[in-house]
């Protein structure tokens, strides 16, 4: 057996391993590039938080916020409802304010449930609409 005989044996040898490799990297390229490109989704308040100020919300604003209660309002629908998942999602950046005013100032809601409030809308709001100071 030659130099030459050798050579081809070696090629024979490492060509599926380098062909394995190279399909590797164009594979790990391909997903990366996917994964890269995927849209970025809104981030989601964790549901423990949501629950907690949806729960801290019901005795003083579901009378309003309810859609399954007569004593509901199409206005107070408009900007929350407790009864949607997520409850959350029809508050405008600018309805925000009103909100926290409105749990500050009334002693229906505890002083616990009210800091859960405060942390659910510090975790939900946009960013371009900062936290009032109380």
């Amino acid at each position: 057996m030659g130099a030459h005989d050798s050579a081809r044996a070696y090629a024979r040898a490492v060509r599926p391993g380098l062909l394995l490799f190279v399909l590797a990297l164009l594979a790990g390229g391909t997903i990366a590039s996917a994964w890269r490109a995927a849209p970025e989704k809104e981030p989601e308040p964790a549901t423990a938080i949501s629950d907690h100020a949806r729960d801290a919300l019901v005795p003083a604003c579901g009378s309003c916020h309810r859609s399954d209660l007569p004593t509901a309002k199409a206005g107070a629908l408009a900007v929350f409802d407790l009864t949607k998942d997520p409850w959350w999602a029809t508050i405008k950046a600018d309805q925000y304010d009103a909100l926290l005013r409105r749990v500050r100032g009334t002693r229906d809601i505890a002083d616990e449930d009210r800091a859960a409030v405060e942390a659910f809308v510090a975790a939900i709001r946009p960013a371009s609409s900062p936290t009032p100071e109380p």
